[in-house]
């Protein structure tokens, strides 16, 4: 048997892969599967405002996962057996609607691959914001080194001072709960901190798209990168004590492409610990 038809990976769907239909359509038969969780999420339904996901679909209603870091909430679904020319099928298929494939452990300790809609993946939302993880290709600090999240304002806005006041306020208790929330929960961020940086610059480099020289106001969407400092970083880009070092816009995905992500335990701790602060130290309600 080719290595390319055996069963190498685990899938687990909660959307339209669990349909025999489907399956058929994307793979050419009907995967064995079976039923499991996964903790600490809930599933939701989003408004895609894409155009080209629109065409693609059919539609602009799609399910998709929010982690909320609640133990007793779950999501049922299937676990797939697939291999890997199966895999490489449902990247296309769930390309079309750009979802992008992340690892996470399910309620029945089995490891397996999920899709989410990249664009949104929010691990927690609230007036005061969404936040989430960066895109896999682009995490700036590994998670050992003390990982990396990004914290959006309740609206999109291409400079801050276009928010209101209480969205400001909200914005400001949202991105300090979940720096707090990193120090707390993350050991390796003991005797460490966390750097807050505003960004949105790449979006206007002349390689970006669309290609070309762009205003800040109709391209830059402002948003927060958290970065763990941790004491005992070994990347030389994050070495205690030192200012970090960026990457020129054309070597980002080089740059980031061993980092890891944060991991599903411990984005629920944080989205948790996140829900207490900004109710019991901020008096504002998730």
């Amino acid at each position: 048997m080719p290595a390319s038809d055996r069963v190498s990976a685990r899938l687990f769907s909660y959307g339209t892969l669990q349909l025999e239909s489907v399956q058929r359509a994307t793979f050419g038969r009907v995967l064995q599967g079976r039923k499991d969780e996964l903790a600490g999420c809930e599933r939701v339904m989003i408004t895609v405002a894409d155009e080209d996901v629109i065409a693609a679909t059919g539609r602009a209603e799609h399910a998709n996962l929010a982690f909320n870091g609640r133990s007793e909430s779950r999501v049922t679904g299937t676990l797939l057996d697939v291999t890997d020319d199966e895999i490489a099928k449902a990247d296309l298929y769930e390309g079309l609607a750009k979802y992008e494939r992340r690892q996470v452990t399910l309620a029945s300790g089995e490891n397996a691959w999920v899709y989410v809609y990249g664009p949104t993946f929010a691990l927690f939302t609230c007036t005061g914001g969404v936040v989430k993880l960066p895109d896999e290709k682009l995490v700036f600090v590994d998670r050992r080194d003390g990982g990396h999240l990004i914290v959006n304002p309740p609206r999109a806005v291409w400079e801050r001072s276009e928010l209101t006041v209480e969205e400001l306020s909200r914005w400001s208790a949202l991105v300090a709960a979940t720096g707090r929330a990193m120090l707390d929960v993350l050991p390796q961020l003991e005797g460490g901190c966390v750097n807050y940086f505003e960004a949105g610059n790449w979006a206007l480099h002349d390689e970006a798209v669309p290609r070309g020289r762009k205003s800040a106001r109709d391209h830059r969407n402002v948003h927060l990168h958290l970065f763990g400092r941790s004491p005992a970083a070994v990347d030389p880009s994050w070495k205690w004590g030192e200012a970090p070092r960026f990457p020129e816009f054309r070597e980002r995905h080089a740059w980031a492409e061993s980092r890891e992500l944060l991991t599903q335990s411990e984005c629920g701790q944080i989205v948790a610990r996140i829900a207490d602060l900004l109710r019991d130290r901020y008096g504002v309600l998730p």
